[in-house]
């Protein structure tokens, strides 16, 4: 699977969404249309620019999670860890 744009994402003009390419800037995803309302596109554009941000973030929780020992067994399904694991999975294909 190939690799998405290097975070940190940023919001450009016209809610379209940037990420580091190389030295250039890459469009991630322009979230600007004529279906959808600005507010909505907005919304949409603030989101998937901190993509990067929220997976780095869950990425961590677990690997503190990990590294003081809360184990799956004991009240971990609270802490919806099955679902942390399914979102970096679906956000990285797999990986």
């Amino acid at each position: 699977m190939t690799e998405h744009t290097p975070g940190p994402w940023h919001l450009g003009d016209n809610d379209a969404v940037y990420g580091a390419h190389g030295k250039f800037s890459a469009v991630v995803a322009d979230c600007n249309t004529l279906v959808r309302t600005p507010e909505t596109d907005h919304a949409n554009a603030c989101l998937i620019s901190a993509a990067p941000d929220l997976l780095a973030a869950l990425r961590d929780v677990l690997d503190q999670l990990d590294g003081i020992g809360i184990p799956e067994w004991h009240g971990a399904e609270g802490l919806c860890l099955d679902a942390a694991r399914a979102a970096i999975a679906k956000a990285t294909g797999g990986k």
